[in-house]
């Protein structure tokens, strides 16, 4: 897991992505292309409430023990099949993005380079986090 301070860029990023899609124009007008401004300050809500965790985190730092019980996380690196799990959505993440950052630029619609912006730093905090896993086991 990544430190406060190394997630709090990506809270903020969405925090700004959540705000410029709420105030954009809806995507399209259908029934689900009407409701991205409320996804988008869904979004906006969530960065906010990960911004107040994560610096309540910073100020109280939780102590380095790996648990206990069943729910226990285990200590090794991920398995074969959630290293795929995680390339699969990485790889749809990335694709998702590039295309919606296109339309958005080819229709001049900001949400839609938005919720690119968006997918693209999904997984850069994937890559980011799967890295940190690795070194420290």
């Amino acid at each position: 897991m990544l430190s406060p301070w190394g997630r709090l860029p990506f809270a903020v990023l969405w925090l700004v992505l959540g705000v410029v899609i709420g105030m954009s124009d809806p995507l399209g007008d259908t029934r689900a292309g009407r409701g991205s401004p409320l996804v988008g300050w869904i979004v906006a809500a969530a960065a906010v409430w990960m911004v107040v965790e994560l610096l309540r985190e910073a100020r109280t730092p939780a102590p380095r023990s790996r648990g206990a019980g069943r729910y226990a996380r285990d200590p090794r690196p991920y398995s074969g099949r959630e290293k795929a799990r995680l390339l699969g959505a990485g790889v749809l993440s990335l694709l998702l993005g590039a295309w919606l950052i296109w339309l958005g630029c080819t229709e001049d619609n900001t949400a839609a380079i938005a919720f690119g912006v968006f997918a693209w730093s999904m997984v850069v905090g994937l890559v980011a986090t799967v890295y940190v896993a690795y070194r420290q086991s």
